[in-house]
């Protein structure tokens, strides 16, 4: 499969090569500097430069690594959204907002970029970009504490992780509910759980052997847990998967 991805992807690069607005290795290693000095003047007006700093250490290792012989069509894939991308936000600095990094961002790496960027947000921003950071996070194994730590931040409105339609429906829950999580034995027994809780027993099940498919050592388990409602930290419905996050006793 990736196999084919890639020759799709080298298909595409040459036949852009052939459009009139193409821009080669020549191009941008001439325009380079410049976009450097307009980026120095319009550096202060973006509120994340950083990003746009690292936009330009990557495209120069990508040239170094084409220097070196190493892939060059290839290389010049990775390139070329990086350079347009780049050349877009020199020019309109005030046009980068969190949300156009996390488009941009592997979702792989959701989680990793909101850490960098996300966290300097703060009220009901900070908590509606965590949400769509830890939606579009793909199934990695990710780092307890770290989510912990990030859905336990000091900012206020913490109930914006959620639509009216979920706050509705927490709302209409009993004051005592019953959680579930598919994970594995050695969790269940070490009591250090994830943060992702599901009120639909079967989706646990489900988790759980899913988790024994991806790791056919590991013994899996449903975890349950009976909580109050106030230790409910947000309810997600993106998923269908009756979400409930939960921190753990306080």
């Amino acid at each position: 499969m990736l196999y084919f991805e890639m020759h799709r992807a080298m298909l595409n690069f040459l036949s852009m090569k052939k459009h009139p607005q193409f821009v080669d290795k020549e191009t941008i290693i001439k325009e380079l500097p410049l976009l450097k000095n307009k980026w120095a003047k319009n550096r202060d007006k973006c509120k994340f430069p950083q990003y746009v700093d690292e936009q330009f250490s990557d495209i120069e290792r990508l040239l170094k690594k084409m220097k070196a012989g190493r892939h060059a069509d290839l290389t010049m894939i990775n390139i070329l959204p990086i350079y347009g991308t780049m050349k877009n936000f020199i020019d309109k600095p005030k046009v980068l907002d969190f949300n156009k990094i996390m488009l941009a961002c592997n979702s792989a790496e959701a989680i990793v970029t909101f850490v960098e960027y996300g966290s300097r947000l703060a009220g009901k921003d900070y908590w509606k970009e965590l949400r769509s950071a830890y939606i579009i996070q793909d199934n990695a194994r990710l780092d307890h504490i770290l989510l912990k730590e990030l859905f336990s931040a000091d900012n206020a409105h913490r109930d914006s992780l959620m639509s009216s339609e979920e706050k509705a429906f927490l709302k209409k829950l009993p004051e005592q509910i019953t959680i579930y999580r598919g994970c594995s034995g050695e969790e269940l027994k070490s009591k250090r759980f994830g943060i992702s809780w599901t009120l639909n027993k079967e989706k646990a099940e489900w988790f759980a052997n899913r988790l024994g498919i991806f790791h056919k050592s590991l013994k899996t388990v449903v975890a349950t847990k009976s909580i109050k409602k106030i230790e409910v930290v947000a309810y997600f419905s993106d998923r269908k998967e009756e979400e409930i996050i939960y921190l753990g006793s306080t």
